[in-house]
């Protein structure tokens, strides 16, 4: 049974010609350089430079993702579609999300999706020539809307949320832009809600509610409040790991173990026990719960010319990390909390 999905599927038998150009009978593509390479497969940057089947998608960039592993293809598809980020024969647009253009399934790109393209990996943003206070705030404000629109409207926790997996792009007018991309680690609110699915695995450990069900689940701790099993707000706090990147370019509580504040500071070593692991998220957590702890180190590392800026981040701080979910102040009062900045 043929998977459906991956919106437009090129099946024709394709050829490459002259110039680094793919052509096929339904869309030609101009490759570009390799722009990533992740567990599964490698990114190429490109442009389409026709489509007999959307004329709307001629000359946009696009991210082309070949797997090395072609079984993973289906798997990636698949989970795509289960979060209402994909159909069949029908482009979805949702605000600061990729569009999945093609599924490849023969020719020179056979094993192939093609993506919209979205950008550098926000890591390097940081450095880059269009970093500014309005774009962070633009940034803050476009992920949380994003998020909130994830959570609500498509029953989707990230749950690998990080600057690895934003990417940006800068306009002419120095806008900045942003997508959320990956999401091969996405978990159903809704099934953990019901606890028919837990962190007893792979989570990032970047707020109270996952840390609490790993807890229960993995480590037979005793069982948290009710409230912890609410995961409507889950992105509370990675949005500010994220603000506290934007302001010193190190992450607070998500990302790698090379760009981790949380981690750095208690020492997680590569080959752990499964007793010291249980031991270790629950520092993490009493680490995470201290709002003093963010604050002491955003004041550590923040960027001299925004030292100013301090009293309101420690006051953002507080008002987003409450520890109970249901208590944590409406996301409209996050907005204005960032646009304040």
């Amino acid at each position: 049974m043929l998977l459906k999905g991956g919106s437009y599927k090129i099946e024709s038998p394709g050829s490459i010609v002259p110039v680094q150009i793919i052509k096929y009978n339904e869309v030609v593509i101009l490759i570009d350089k390799q722009i990533g390479s992740g567990l599964f497969g490698d990114v190429y940057g490109g442009k389409i430079i026709e489509c007999k089947i959307n004329s709307k998608l001629n000359f946009k960039n696009i991210a082309i993702k070949k797997f090395k592993d072609s079984s993973k293809k289906p798997l990636e598809k698949d989970n795509l579609l289960t979060y209402n980020l994909d159909k069949d024969n029908e482009l979805i647009e949702i605000i600061n999300v990729p569009s999945l253009y093609f599924d490849i399934n023969t020719g020179p790109l056979a094993g192939s999706l093609i993506y919209e393209y979205g950008g550098d990996i926000l890591t390097n943003y940081f450095t880059s020539s269009c970093y500014s206070l309005i774009n962070n705030k633009k940034i803050l404000i476009d992920l949380f809307i994003t998020l909130k629109i994830l959570t609500d409207d498509h029953d989707n926790m990230h749950n690998d949320f990080k600057c690895d997996n934003i990417v940006f792009y800068c306009d002419d007018d120095g806008k900045v832009n942003i997508k959320i991309i990956d999401y091969g680690e996405s978990l159903h609110i809704s099934q953990l809600e019901k606890r028919q699915v837990a962190f007893n695995s792979r989570t990032n450990m970047n707020t109270p509610e996952t840390i609490y069900n790993f807890l229960h689940y993995k480590c037979g701790k005793q069982e948290p409040y009710s409230d912890y099993y609410n995961f409507s707000k889950w992105y509370y706090y990675p949005i500010i790991s994220i603000m506290f990147f934007l302001f010193t370019g190190n992450q607070y509580s998500t990302g790698s173990f090379d760009n981790h504040i949380i981690k750095k500071v208690l020492g997680y070593p590569e080959k752990i026990s499964a007793k010291y692991q249980c031991e270790f998220k629950e520092n993490v957590l009493k680490y995470l719960l201290d709002n003093n702890n963010i604050k002491k180190h955003l004041e550590q590392l923040i960027k001299p010319d925004m030292v100013y800026l301090l009293p309101k981040l420690f006051n953002i701080i507080d008002k987003v990390c409450i520890n109970e979910p249901s208590k944590r102040i409406h996301y409209v009062r996050v907005i204005d909390l960032f646009n304040s900045l």
